[in-house]
């Protein structure tokens, strides 16, 4: 296979797939420069009257990474959207295509990445590159990249601008400058910021989640809990804040005196500091000496603004709207385990509801899409695609062995052997006295 890269691997925004630029617990939002180009070349992405900025992706990539519930329910719902892998009866063309581009990445590879942008993000977009007339590649670009072009290019043919980073690419031109690619099926040179040309004809692949306030862009199924999701991180980031800051005095004695210069009473300031605060302190206070007024001590005592039971119950309320977004329960989030079914039939239950109502449809658009992309390019496959599904518990716990297994099967699952010398003896007796019996009579 030729060996034709393509800009996927530079990407600056990529959300976990072996490698990820946003780090762990992201704390900024991404802030944006100005636009020069917005009004003639690209439409903002969800602006919102400012409230987005044109990074509307970026917040939801922050987001992914920064409620643990919210991730969570991506991963969970990602691992039941895959079952088994995609495939297909029809093994020759899986054979044919096993590598779908210069990466040798198989279809499962592909599709792995491509249902996890089409669930966070709700957009999900694929590079083709036309080696030949019948020899195509495919490669996974991450969504964050790519804005839907306002007018026509490249001769009558609309498409995508892609810049690695949006926030730079005012301020840092060489090497964020929005470059062009056409729309699938329209196949044409991409130009590089630099204005060299890139090897072979590409597209961009665009597939996004029906959303009636937009025909460029999709948004994902969560919505409705974007700010539950914030509320959760919050939480999480107070109580860490608090937790480091908590180690400290709650109240602060002031007794009056003489301080010769402001030297002396930093000194005094540090001292208190290494001596009063700290673990092992809290609950504890500190006296602090200043300029006398009217010669008399006064003592501050801290009080908090808030208490762990408000926080408790605002965390809840954010987990359930967290769980309602994503059509998932807390069984099947591993949030509780086991229900009131008994057993794991209430587990296997929600399960069968999620495949009926969120899997198999999300399937289906995806399938169907698929099948456009390789209908018109490499052809596509002569049985169509299916994923096997596998539950998240298994229906054996409920079953009695000894109602559907022999006693030899027993014994091997026992790690015991198949035959006994017992059964020998067992099977002489047992056929002695039945013809024993049958003589007499």
């Amino acid at each position: 296979m030729k060996l034709i890269l393509s800009n996927s691997k530079v990407d600056v925004y990529n959300l976990s797939y072996g490698q990820t630029d946003l780090g762990g617990q992201v704390t900024t939002q991404p802030q944006e420069a100005p636009h020069k180009q917005d009004a003639k070349d690209w439409v903002l992405c969800y602006p919102e009257n400012g409230k987005y900025n044109n990074l509307y992706l970026e917040q939801l990539a922050l987001r992914a990474l920064r409620s643990t519930t919210h991730a969570d329910c991506l991963n969970k719902r990602l691992n039941f959207f895959l079952g088994k892998g995609i495939t297909t009866e029809d093994e020759a063309w899986l054979n044919t295509h096993s590598e779908l581009n210069a990466y040798g990445e198989s279809l499962q590879d592909l599709v792995s990445k491509d249902f996890k942008d089409t669930d966070w993000a709700g957009n999900s977009y694929i590079e083709i590159v036309k080696i030949s007339q019948n020899e195509y590649q495919f490669y996974h670009r991450t969504p964050q990249g790519f804005r839907a072009s306002k007018k026509v290019q490249m001769e009558k043919t609309k498409g995508y601008w892609y810049s690695g980073d949006w926030t730079k690419y005012n301020t840092d031109p060489k090497y964020y400058q929005p470059i062009f690619y056409p729309s699938f099926p329209n196949f044409g040179i991409v130009k590089n910021i630099d204005g060299t040309e890139q090897p072979y004809e590409r597209s961009i692949a665009h597939f996004k989640s029906y959303d009636p306030r937009s025909q460029f862009y999709g948004r994902p199924h969560y919505v409705s809990a974007i700010n539950d999701i914030d509320i959760e991180y919050r939480i999480s980031k107070y109580n860490l804040d608090e937790f480091d800051n908590g180690f400290r005095a709650d109240m602060v004695m002031t007794v009056f005196k003489n301080v010769k210069d402001q030297k002396e009473f930093e000194e005094a300031k540090n001292e208190i500091k290494d001596q009063h605060t700290g673990e092992g302190n809290n609950g504890g206070f500190i006296i602090e000496t200043v300029d006398p007024i009217d010669g008399k001590p006064a003592v501050l005592q801290r009080v908090d603004r808030t208490t762990d039971g408000q926080f408790h119950a605002e965390s809840e309320r954010a987990e359930r709207n967290i769980l309602k977004a994503h059509n998932m329960t807390k069984s099947l989030a591993s949030i509780t385990t086991n229900g009131q079914l008994g057993s794991n039939q209430q587990l296997i239950t929600e399960w069968e509801l999620f495949e009926a109502t969120e899997s198999i449809p999300f399937r289906q658009a995806k399938f169907r899409w698929y099948n456009y992309l390789f209908e018109r390019t490499i052809g596509a496959p002569n049985e169509p695609f299916k994923i096997p599904t596998i539950p998240p518990v298994s229906k054996v716990d409920g079953i009695d062995p000894k109602l559907v297994l022999g006693i030899k099967e027993q014994r091997e699952e026992l790690g015991q052997p198949r035959e006994m010398a017992e059964d020998d003896e067992l099977l002489k007796t047992t056929n002695g006295t039945n013809n024993s019996k049958s003589g007499n009579q």
